[in-house]
């Protein structure tokens, strides 16, 4: 698969992630709810299936929690 088109899928999972707090947001009131946030890392791992077919929730986890902290390295960077 192409970086381009790898990159506009990853895109589209980190807007659906922001949609759903209740998977990022401790304080949110469904963030304890363990269906609603399996069902909500299933929603994403639908749209996350088009670059890696073979992923799992797990997978898709450890991807999300690689980016944020990429993200945090490069946010001290410009501090």
């Amino acid at each position: 698969m192409s970086c381009a088109i790898e990159k506009d899928v990853l895109l589209n999972v980190i807007d659906i992630y922001k949609d759903m707090p209740y998977l990022w947001r401790g304080e949110h009131k469904d963030y304890s709810k363990k269906e609603e946030r399996s069902e909500g890392f299933k929603v994403l791992l639908q749209t996350y299936g088009n670059v890696d077919e073979k992923a799992t929730v797990k997978i898709l986890k450890r991807k999300l929690d690689y980016m944020r902290t990429t993200y945090m390295k490069e946010l001290k960077k410009v501090r």
